[in-house]
């Protein structure tokens, strides 16, 4: 499904940016178009943290907290799978982190399905466009970003098995920026030669990507 959708948005992807720039540009916006992305954004959202609960179910961990909130006055699921830090085997604490964009990225996948066989402009058609607007686009460049706290941060943390990734990263990259480029006489800290790579190339992208943005 995630082929078919990449093939999809490639194969038509002159129709897929005007029906994007006809529905939801700033100045095609209106209260139907709005309506509709914060009608996707919900329930795609509900999706993910459903994801995320099940497969903390399944890897037998407990779920013991589920609800929603406004941030930045739009509605947002949480799921509390806290549980899924205790699990011993790596794998498993990779897929609940990964679970919630998999599922919302799937369903994803099934409407673009359903966005090639409709009509243009049709209503079901915007409904589909909005969601691969939501859960394809912006999950893609936002959730699964590890430059970003967001899933793909955690993920990238509990694969590299390094606890605090960003805080660290940053620490140290601040740390060698002081002794390489102001020469400072600073101790270097204790770390493995792979650890020093890494944190210094994550804290490196984390502020160039900041800064870009």
């Amino acid at each position: 499904m995630f082929l078919a959708y990449g093939v999809i948005v490639a194969s038509q992807s002159e129709r897929f940016a005007a029906e994007l720039t006809a529905t939801f540009s700033f100045g095609a916006l209106s209260p139907w178009s709005l309506l509709l992305l914060i009608g996707m954004f919900t329930l795609l959202t509900a999706i993910h943290e459903f994801g995320h609960a099940f497969a903390c179910k399944h890897f037998g961990g407990e779920v013991h907290e589920m609800g929603c909130m406004l941030l930045f006055f739009m509605p947002a699921f949480y799921a509390n799978v806290n549980d899924a830090w205790s699990f011993p085997e790596r794998n498993a604490r990779l897929w609940v982190t990964a679970a919630g964009a998999w599922i919302e990225l799937f369903v994803t996948a099934v409407l673009a399905v359903v966005w090639i066989t409709v009509a243009p402009d049709s209503v079901i058609g915007q409904v589909a466009i909005a969601a691969m607007l939501v859960g394809g686009i912006a999950n893609i460049l936002t959730n699964l970003n590890p430059l970003l706290p967001l899933d793909g941060y955690f993920a990238l943390g509990d694969w590299l098995e390094m606890s605090n990734l960003r805080q660290r990263a940053r620490a140290h990259a601040a740390f060698w920026a002081r002794r390489q480029l102001f020469r400072e006489d600073l101790p270097m800290p204790i770390l493995q030669p792979q650890e020093h790579r890494i944190l210094l190339a994550y804290g490196i992208g984390a502020f160039a990507y900041a800064t870009g943005f």
